[in-house]
């Protein structure tokens, strides 16, 4: 996955995101990450591949267009899996480097709402995900399943 920092400033990322608009054609995930059986081999690359499962991250979802697509935390289990997502973006290193994400119009709120978080240290604080908690909660956007608040 690419360093978002990388190529943009957040101001500059969550520009180009608001003017495209990808939400607006919200397409359903064709690919999954897998999830992970448990099985561990220390000393192997394996371990690296289980770093998102060990840090309680849900596996990702892409769409398409190769943009990440995700589900509100408060799923209903019995809907089609093909339904259109909450919200797509991209996220570095799977959200541990920088997350960018733009979530559908819902309720009374007439435009998608795009936000931005990028960090210029990789940790296991979970920072990016945790800005993007308090954002959501700030905002009164639906959580989203694959950054639990």
């Amino acid at each position: 996955c690419p360093d978002l920092g990388m190529l943009a400033s957040a101001r500059a990322l969550s520009s180009v995101l608001a003017a495209a608009q990808p939400v607006a054609e919200a397409l359903p995930a064709i690919a999954r990450e897998p999830a992970h059986t448990g099985g561990s081999r220390v000393g192997g690359a394996n371990w690296v591949a289980m770093l998102p499962e060990v840090l309680g991250m849900a596996p990702r979802a892409w769409d398409q267009r190769g943009l990440e697509v995700f589900e509100a935390e408060a799923s209903d289990p019995t809907m089609n899996s093909t339904r259109a997502p909450t919200a797509v973006g991209l996220t570095s290193v799977g959200g541990l480097l920088g997350i960018a994400v733009q979530w559908r119009p819902f309720g009374s709120q007439p435009k998608a709402v795009t936000v931005v978080v990028l960090t210029n240290e990789l940790s296991s604080a979970l920072v990016p995900q945790r800005l993007l908690g308090e954002v959501v909660r700030g905002l009164h956007l639906p959580p989203l399943a694959s950054f639990p608040c």
